[in-house]
């Protein structure tokens, strides 16, 4: 890891946990846009047969909401 990595890397893990999750998110995103697209799009055909097949769950947005919500406070958590 050269110098400039990791100073750079000694900042992010500096800021607050949801300031670094927000430039994480910022990167990933930035990384490969079209590839994340194909991807996310792959997924969702195949979560769409899947449920056609009558083999899928599905969870309503209040509890995926809930969920992820959960996810979040957990990983924070973790950090401190």
């Amino acid at each position: 890891m050269d110098r400039a990595h990791e100073t750079l890397r000694q900042e992010v893990f500096e800021l607050d946990p949801h300031e670094q999750a927000l430039l994480a998110e910022e990167i990933a995103v930035n990384l490969s846009k079209d590839e994340n697209m194909k991807l996310w799009l792959e997924e969702a055909k195949r979560r769409l047969e899947e449920h056609r097949r009558g083999e899928g769950t599905t969870v309503s947005r209040e509890e995926m909401m809930a969920k992820g919500r959960k996810m979040i406070e957990e990983a924070q958590r973790a950090r401190q």
